[in-house]
């Protein structure tokens, strides 16, 4: 122990050589001294296995020895101030008493002290300062500005203030403060936990800080957030519905748990595991496009900005921002045309000069899959200046060149992708349905039962049902477009291959 508490030690000792020791002088030097013992050992883990509840008897007396020491460091800060000087208590004191029993003592300075039957003593001083202290420990101070000191039998010290703030220090050292806002922070001493809690006591949100940093957020709503100190910045959100969302703020990585759990990787890719463990990727990841050449349905990379057609090898220009509901349908006119090849110009000019160079042309061709050799001799055409990149005018000649290219050597390749990727998003909307359906009859159980919860959560899934059931819809229409436009595609190359064998078999 440091050298305050030998002080204190010595001061004890010679009080109790002076003067006849009190019950509590003995309890207080007794406590001292103990505690000097035992913050001067260093128990080991065997001391603690063997001695459990030792240990547990020793933590609860500290707790009472810190309690009573705060006690008492308290009542001389108070001392020191002032509080509780009463610079006429030599004075003499007139007694008198009334019929109830009650004793009054009274001093010329304005004093005053009742002492009532039931125990209870009441101090008043004249400059409006009053004091009661009941039998059971428990003391009420008013200070002349109305503030009120509250001491309660268990060792507690509360003030509140006139302006409705309050502040309250436990006997294990935990402080409560309010401010007049409603603001309540509580402090726990870094020999307890370091715990720090910040309570809004107006719609009951809550800040708790601990000592690792370590943070919890809970709002008005109920909704709990848990940040944890890290480099991965993680991060775990439960609302009070049940559902749970982890974040990983380094890499961007969401998981969404509730009856499902779906999970976001930093790429943008969407992955939803059903509650029977299967795993799909969100079919909202891609979108349906359709060509206005064929009138083939296309799915898409949500993200895409060129696409080129799979049936007719068309190209295909898409804005996320201008799709509704999974579909578009591309421009048709001359004039529409042009306006979008000027957007495809001004989208691929990333640096801005008003032209479009190599390395740029290179990012849109490969957006189109088209290989960059096939139209390097039709790049040193259009370039009429020789500046290595082609300006406006030489971009929408180069481009509507590429167009007919692609038109004239376009082959019908690969519809089954498209198929094959309708059908999977159709399956997981089905999949989807059958797990809300299952959802829903939960809930009209449990709303049969009275649960107002229920009730509220049937429409929400009533909502989805609709929503599924559209998506369902329109990925059956899709499908059926598709399919139309592979036996258009097939019809077409018979039509060729019946006018190639009669141009042979044609006498020339």
């Amino acid at each position: 122990m440091g050298a305050g508490s030998s002080i204190l030690g010595q001061s004890g000792q010679e009080g109790l050589r002076c003067a006849s020791p009190s019950p509590t002088d003995v309890m207080r030097v007794k406590l001292l001294a103990e505690l000097r013992h035992e913050k001067s050992l260093d128990p080991n883990a065997k001391d603690v296995e063997d001695h459990h509840a030792e240990v547990i008897r020793l933590r609860s007396w500290l707790r009472d020895v810190d309690g009573i020491l705060t006690r008492m460091v308290g009542e001389a800060a108070d001392q020191a101030a002032g509080i509780f000087e009463d610079k006429g208590s030599n004075l003499p004191e007139s007694r008198s008493e009334l019929e109830d029993g009650t004793v009054i003592f009274m001093r010329e300075d304005g004093y005053r002290r009742q002492e009532d039957t039931d125990g209870v003593i009441i101090h008043s001083w004249p400059d409006g300062r009053k004091k009661q202290v009941h039998p059971t420990g428990r003391e009420q101070e008013t200070l002349p500005d109305n503030t009120r000191i509250t001491r309660t039998e268990d060792g507690k010290i509360i003030t509140k203030r006139p302006d409705g703030s309050k502040y309250q220090v436990n006997p294990d050292g935990t402080t409560i403060s309010v401010t007049k806002d409603g603001i309540v922070e509580q402090y726990n001493p870094s020999d307890i936990d370091g715990t720090t809690t910040q309570i809004n006591e107006s719609d009951g949100s809550k800040i708790c800080v601990f000592p690792d940093g370590t943070k919890i957020d809970t709002d008005a709503a109920g909704v709990r957030i848990v940040k944890y100190p890290g480099k991965d910045q993680y991060r775990i959100q439960r609302n009070p519905n049940g559902t749970t969302i982890e974040t990983w703020g380094s890499t961007g990585r969401k998981v969404q748990t509730r009856a499902d759990k779906i999970q976001t990787s930093p790429s943008g890719e969407v992955i939803e595991q059903m509650p029977d463990g299967t795993c799909r990727k969100v079919a909202g990841s891609y979108i349906a496009v359709q060509c206005h050449m064929c009138q083939t349905i296309s799915s898409v990379q949500r993200a895409s900005y060129l696409v080129s057609c799979r049936m007719c090898r068309n190209i295909l220009l898409t804005h996320k921002s201008h799709v509704e509901e999974g579909r578009k349908t591309l421009s048709k006119s001359e004039e529409e045309l042009d306006g979008e090849i000027l957007e495809i110009f001004q989208h691929y000019d990333k640096n801005h000069s008003s032209s479009i160079d190599r390395s740029e042309l290179g990012a849109l061709l490969s957006d189109l899959q088209i290989p960059h050799d096939n139209f390097e001799q039709l790049f040193v055409e259009k370039d009429a200046n020789k500046s290595e990149a082609l300006e406006w005018e030489e971009f929408e000649s180069f481009f509507k060149a590429v167009l007919l290219d692609v038109a004239a050597s376009g082959q019908a390749s690969s519809v089954q992708i498209t198929n094959d990727i309708l059908r999977e998003q159709r399956s997981a909307i089905e999949a989807e349905t059958k797990s809300a359906e299952a959802r829903q009859r939960e809930l009209e159980a449990k709303a049969r039962l009275g649960d107002t919860a229920a009730s509220t959560e049937m429409e929400e899934q009533q909502t989805l049902l609709r929503k599924l059931k559209a998506e369902y819809e329109q990925k059956t229409a899709q499908l059926q477009h598709a399919k139309e436009a592979k036996r258009k595609m097939q019809r077409e190359a018979l039509k060729r291959k019946k006018m190639e064998r009669d141009a042979m078999r044609s006498p020339k």
